[in-house]
């Protein structure tokens, strides 16, 4: 019987001392300089050298809408449709080989275009609004911090030669619930607030 208490008692200090050992190493991790970081961040860059990508998040990302940034929806159509952020644009992810090409030549009189055709000859730019756009910044955002299509598009863009182009991670459920100007069918998308001082107006 003695036998079986002390074998019982053997999980029960294997327990403790795991758990001395592991508070000590976070203790003494927190007061080394070069202690690892122990919570989680977001990553703030997405590649490296020329071709890095910036990773914004909501503060950011609002900050830039009210400075006349281009934001680009890479979600499907239908979830456009139901809402997205006031001023947006639509290049869905599966679409984008064929609408980044379009976007090049017409600037975003493209995407006004119809989506089954190439751009109209009569959509072209000129060559100064083509050069303005692409000095532009340009944020791709899509379905929250787990959805990788707007990376995959902000990655197009700038092999296609679209110079300022971020990543808003939070995406369309961030800006959402900051209720922030949004358009949308969905009923379930709030009457977009008053624009903040140097917002785009977009009909």
């Amino acid at each position: 019987m003695s036998g079986t208490f002390h074998l019982l008692k053997i999980p029960f200090w294997a327990a403790v001392v795991v758990f001395a050992a592991a508070s000590v190493g976070i203790l003494v991790n927190a007061v080394r300089s070069e202690g690892l970081d122990l919570v989680y961040h977001p990553p703030q860059m997405i590649g490296t050298g020329d071709s890095a990508i910036p990773v914004i998040q909501i503060d950011e990302a609002k900050k830039l809408f009210d400075q006349g940034a281009v934001f680009i929806d890479a979600r499907a159509g239908n979830q456009y449709e139901q809402g997205h952020i006031c001023c947006a644009v639509s290049v869905p992810l599966q679409d984008a080989d064929r609408l980044i090409p379009d976007l090049q030549q017409c600037g975003l009189e493209a995407l006004s275009a119809s989506k089954s055709t190439p751009c109209p000859t009569d959509h072209v730019i000129p060559d100064i609004q083509q050069r303005g756009l692409r000095e532009r910044t340009l944020v791709t955002y899509c379905d929250g911090e787990a959805c990788s299509q707007s990376e995959s598009l902000a990655k197009r863009l700038k092999a296609a030669g679209f110079r300022d182009v971020r990543v808003f991670q939070g995406g369309w459920p961030f800006w959402l619930a900051s209720r922030y100007p949004v358009k949308g069918s969905d009923p379930l998308v709030p009457c977009e607030p008053a624009a903040s001082p140097g917002a785009m107006i977009c009909e």
